[in-house]
């Protein structure tokens, strides 16, 4: 219980200074990211760890959020830009219909890897999203280095040059 009143409070701090300018902490005292319980597009339970020995790109976004549907396009541009220097980007839904999301992902961005968390898990109120999209920006280990609230443009050079800057402290 301590552990994850501990890693709430990290995430909480970390989440409330979410913003464009990547985290000066050094890589060892940045908060972790927990592990998120997903269903992948078959159906099937997995665990997206953001501790997976790669930097990660962790977008959590929701059919009900125009904004975020709206982002999706273009970060599926950044999965590929991202791929060939084996940096992962993720599109994780909070939704319980798997079928809707897995639909809509196949019309608007079919190559965007992604899941389905569902709201009722506790790692929702773990990472206290307030608001849609939110995107984690983690390190190898896990550790968030930037987070970001809200949409995006991807495809913008001024926020490309923000993710290169911040993946240099990977």
């Amino acid at each position: 219980m301590r552990r994850r009143a501990a890693l709430a409070s990290a995430l909480a701090a970390c989440v409330a200074g979410c913003g464009p300018a990547p985290s000066s902490q050094p890589a060892q005292a940045r908060p972790r990211l927990p592990a998120i319980p997903v269903r992948d597009f078959t159906g099937q339970a997995r665990t997206h760890l953001p501790a997976s020995g790669r930097p990660q790109v962790i977008n959590l976004w929701a059919l009900w959020c125009p904004p975020c549907r709206a982002e999706l396009p273009a970060l599926e541009r950044l999965a590929a830009a991202l791929a060939p220097e084996g940096i992962a980007v993720t599109a994780i839904a909070l939704a319980e219909d798997l079928f809707a999301v897995r639909e809509y992902l196949a019309q608007v961005a079919a190559r965007l890897p992604g899941a389905v968390l569902s709201p009722a898990q506790p790692v929702v109120r773990e990472l206290q999203l307030d608001a849609l999209p939110q995107t984690f920006l983690v390190d190898a280990r896990g550790g968030v280095i930037a987070c970001w609230v809200g949409a995006r443009d991807w495809d913008a050079a001024s926020v490309r040059s923000q993710l290169s800057a911040s993946l240099k402290d990977t």
